[in-house]
């Protein structure tokens, strides 16, 4: 992978909580597996395309810092992190 990247405590949490519910409440551990590998896809993509994804329109957000890229059916939200 050419990036880096991390999650927020609350995405990690946010995570778990959707791969818990796909594996053991519905029971589905290739479900869950192929979650991974597309949520795994995506953000190969966004490493290699960092511009790809729609920007975020919120008044209550300055212009332009977040994107958005849907996994499945789930939206994951990204901010390029100054490096120093």
């Amino acid at each position: 992978m050419a990036c880096r990247y991390e999650y927020t405590e609350k995405a990690r949490m946010d995570l778990n909580k959707i791969l818990n519910y796909i594996t053991v409440d519905l029971a589905n551990s290739l479900a869950t597996q192929k979650f991974m590998l597309k949520l795994d896809e995506v953000i190969e993509e966004i490493c290699l395309f960092p511009k790809s994804g729609k920007w975020v329109e919120n008044k209550y957000l300055p212009s332009n810092i977040i994107r958005k890229k849907l996994v499945k059916i789930i939206y994951i939200y990204l901010m390029k992190k100054k490096m120093y």
